[in-house]
C-alpha cells in the first residue's frame, strides 16, 4: 500500500482492540487506527473521518455487528468491512457475508498474520471494484456523450438544404435527408440498404464509394 490506511476498529473489548492495534501496527503497513466501542461512535466515526476500512466485532453492547454491518450498507458506505466472530458457526458466516461483509474473521483462530492477510485481501478487491466501477460510468458518460452528438449530427443533416446520402463502410445506405429523397427520388425507407450505386447511379462512379462514408450533393445534381 503506498499511502497511509485509516482503520476503524469497532469493538467494546479494550483488550481485543489493543491486541488488533498492536497487531496491525506490527505488519509492516502505514496504517492509522481509530476505535469506536459501540454503533452510535462507529457511525460518528465513519462520518467524520476518512476510514479506508472496518474491523467490526460481532458482539457489541446493545446490539450486534450484523446490525451494525446492515446499518453501514444501508447508507451507501462501499468500504470494506471484515467481520470479527468468537464463534464458529458456519450459518453466521453465511448471513454476515450476505449482509456485505467483506471477509469474518473467527477471533479464537485469529492472528496477527491473518488479520492482516485479510486486512491486504479486502483493500485489494476493493480497489479493484472501484476501478470497474469508475471504468463503467465513463464507458456510460462516453454512450451518452455519443448519443447526443450522433442526435444533434441527425438532426443537422436532416435540417441543412444540401442532399445529404451516407453509407457504412461497404457503400450501403444507411441515412439519406429530405433533400437528398427529394433529388434522387428515393425514399429513405426504399433506399436506406442498398447499394450508393443504385440509389445514385449516375451522380457518382461506383468504383470510387469503397472509400466515402458520407456525401453532400448541392441542391443541383452536381457534387460539391
Amino acid at each position: 500500500m503506498s499511502h497511509e490506511i485509516s482503520i476503524l476498529v469497532v469493538d467494546d473489548d479494550e483488550i481485543d482492540r489493543l491486541a488488533v492495534r498492536r497487531a496491525l501496527k506490527a505488519s509492516g503497513l502505514d496504517v492509522h487506527v481509530a476505535e469506536a466501542e459501540d454503533n452510535e461512535s462507529a457511525l460518528k466515526s465513519l462520518s467524520t473521518l476518512p476510514i479506508d476500512c472496518i474491523l467490526l466485532d460481532y458482539r457489541l453492547p446493545g446490539t450486534d455487528g450484523l446490525t451494525v454491518l446492515r446499518t453501514v450498507r444501508s447508507t451507501g458506505i462501499k468500504i470494506p468491512i471484515i467481520m470479527m466472530t468468537g464463534q464458529g458457526d458456519e450459518q453466521l458466516a453465511v448471513e454476515i457475508m450476505k449482509a456485505g461483509a467483506t471477509d469474518y474473521l473467527n477471533k479464537g483462530k485469529m492472528s496477527s498474520e491473518t488479520l492482516v492477510k485479510s486486512v491486504r485481501a479486502a483493500l485489494r478487491v476493493h480497489k479493484a471494484e472501484a476501478m470497474v466501477q469508475s471504468a463503467e460510468e465513463q464507458r456510460r458518460r462516453a454512450e451518452v456523450a455519443l448519443y447526443h452528438s450522433e442526435r444533434l449530427l441527425a438532426i443537422t443533416l436532416r435540417s441543412i438544404g444540401d442532399a445529404v446520402i451516407a453509407t457504412d463502410e461497404i457503400g450501403k445506405v444507411n441515412f439519406l435527408n429530405a433533400a437528398a429523397q427529394a433529388l434522387t427520388g428515393w425514399s429513405a425507407a426504399d433506399a436506406i440498404g442498398r447499394m450508393f450505386s443504385e440509389v445514385v447511379p449516375l451522380l457518382y462512379p461506383a468504383h470510387a464509394i469503397q472509400q466515402k462514408t458520407l456525401w453532400t450533393m448541392c441542391s443541383k445534381p452536381v457534387w460539391c
